[in-house]
């Protein structure tokens, strides 16, 4: 396996319009995308050797990394706020696809899973007997559908 070599490193810049990050195993990885200066969009691998904080998306960035299909990032660094006018057409056509800071497609899952499980909690309370293992097992499965929806919400990636 070849190793890459950080003073063979590239660096780019632009805008970050996208981020797929999680933490796993004790570090934070994933995928970055970024719209750069040329036009064209990039994805880059954040990954244990990385350094530097992961800016917020519509962040102007420089991103040091290797050559590669996916490239790995060795060092991101947030740029200076005043150059971000060249870019903000692109965050505010990204910022369109969230809500409340979330993919709408995760944020829409979020609620139906919420409202299944307040759903089925009210189910289990109003059939039957109060205290009948139904409605503790109706009220069970609620609570595992809420937990699934908070799960979604604060562990997928931004």
């Amino acid at each position: 396996m070849k190793s890459e070599n950080p003073l063979a490193a590239t660096v780019t810049c632009g805008i970050l319009i996208g981020s797929e990050i999680g933490e796993w195993a004790g570090f934070v990885s994933g995928r970055l995308t970024v719209q750069k200066k040329s036009g064209g969009r990039a994805d880059f691998q954040f990954g244990k050797e990385s350094r530097g904080e992961i800016p917020k998306i519509g962040s102007l960035v420089e991103i040091e990394h290797s050559e590669s299909i996916l490239p790995r990032i060795y060092e991101i660094r947030p740029l200076d706020e005043e150059d971000i006018g060249l870019y903000k057409d692109t965050a505010k056509s990204f910022e369109s696809s969230l809500l409340l800071g979330k993919p709408k497609t995760i944020a829409v899952f979020v609620l139906i899973e919420v409202i299944l499980g307040i759903w089925t909690i009210f189910t289990g309370l109003t059939w039957g007997k109060p205290g009948a293992p139904k409605s503790l097992i109706f009220a069970l499965c609620g609570m595992v559908h809420i937990t699934i929806g908070y799960l979604v919400w604060n562990y997928f990636g931004e």
